[in-house]
């Protein structure tokens, strides 16, 4: 028995260190691609820097003042960048990649500062071929940081269609920057746009899954309250067939819900229609107000008896739960009077819930 145990202990270290190593990796590329783009970036701003400045040197002129103070600014913008790039490629040595990542793109940030005081300091110092560049590098840039964000919310098995889109886009982006090297601009963009649109298809999709396991979860959680209700008004009913169906309806909800962790969609939701179904007979065997009137009742002498505590308490939230649990109360009996079972238990079950609050908070 201590040696299965010690192996069992062992085999989970070992998937402990294996997560653990996975991510350290994962950061390490992140990094490694993140300090890679911040370097084109740096050196496309350096040249353009390098071009004004000589270009600046050969002109003659009376309005030059402000092309040589957006030179100057573009090159402290560019020493700031040069030693935040340093400290992030320090930081990558010593494992820190998260800090790494942060800092080279505040260096890519200054890089990019500096482009944009060099294009401000005049036409005449950037060509229509520098504008062009300029636009394609920022597309890249955004599609790349989409890509990130998306490799980011996929799924550990996001299944072969979103896959295999991934992949296209992910080709698509790494031939744009091919082409954005060999200064082919036009086809660079185009593909960098193609992969940007996939990658938005991609998150459209994985959005669209989000919001059904939302639907799930708000669908799970209104059959449980009901479910709740439906058990109370079986006890009160004292009907065994009602009681017998109230353990099977608990029975095929937790059914429901593995089938729903188990991803097999279609099953859960028929177990829930069937949990629902019963809860129905439920209500119309039992939820007559003469089944529900006595439980009305008990609650509120319930709530008049610790009403007096939970006043001298002092504690104003448990006062204001208190009221609230009288006027779902109300409302019960006015459900019940008025024939409509189900609304009249889930006015029950909300006072009983409020009731049970207010005397968590003052410990009686």
């Amino acid at each position: 028995m201590k040696r299965m145990l010690m192996i069992k202990f062992a085999l989970v270290t070992l998937g402990l260190f294996l997560a653990v190593g996975a991510q350290a990796q994962m950061a390490q590329s992140r990094f490694e691609a993140e300090y890679g783009r911040t370097n084109e970036i740096i050196g496309r701003a350096q040249t353009l820097v390098n071009e004004a400045r000589t270009r600046l040197q050969a002109e003659s002129g009376v309005n030059l003042e402000p092309v040589r103070l957006a030179v100057g600014k573009a090159e402290i913008l560019l020493t700031a960048a040069d030693e935040l790039q340093v400290r992030a490629r320090a930081f990558g040595q010593g494992h820190m990649y998260l800090e790494g990542i942060k800092a080279t793109v505040q260096a890519r940030e200054r890089a990019w500062q500096a482009v944009a005081a060099i294009r401000q300091a005049g036409e005449r110092f950037v060509r229509q071929g520098e504008e062009n560049e300029n636009l394609v590098l920022r597309q890249l840039e955004k599609t790349d940081d989409l890509q990130n964000r998306v490799r980011e919310e996929m799924p550990d098995e996001p299944g072969r269609a979103l896959a295999a889109l991934f992949d296209t886009a992910r080709d698509n982006q790494l031939r744009a920057w091919e082409f954005y090297r060999n200064q082919n601009f036009r086809p660079a963009l185009r593909l960098s746009r193609q992969a940007e649109r996939t990658l938005l298809n991609i998150l459209e999709r994985l959005q669209g899954r989000a919001g059904e396991r939302n639907r799930f979860e708000n669908q799970f959680r209104q059959t449980e309250q009901r479910l709740e209700q439906a058990e109370q008004i079986a006890r009160q009913c004292q009907n065994q067939a009602m009681t017998q169906l109230a353990l099977r309806a608990r029975e095929q909800f937790a059914e429901a819900r593995q089938s729903h962790m188990a991803g097999e969609t279609e099953k859960a939701e028929g177990y829930l229609k069937a949990v629902q179904q019963m809860i129905r007979q439920i209500v119309q065997t039992c939820g007559d107000g003469e089944n529900l009137k006595p439980m009305i009742q008990n609650m509120r002498q319930e709530t008049e008896r610790i009403s007096n505590e939970i006043r001298n308490s002092g504690n104003s939230t448990a006062q204001r739960l208190l009221e609230s649990a009288r006027r779902h109360l109300a409302e019960a009996e006015r459900h019940c009077d008025n024939g409509d079972s189900e609304a009249c238990a889930a006015n029950l079950k909300a006072a009983q819930m409020n009731l049970q609050k207010a005397r968590q908070m003052i410990g009686i």
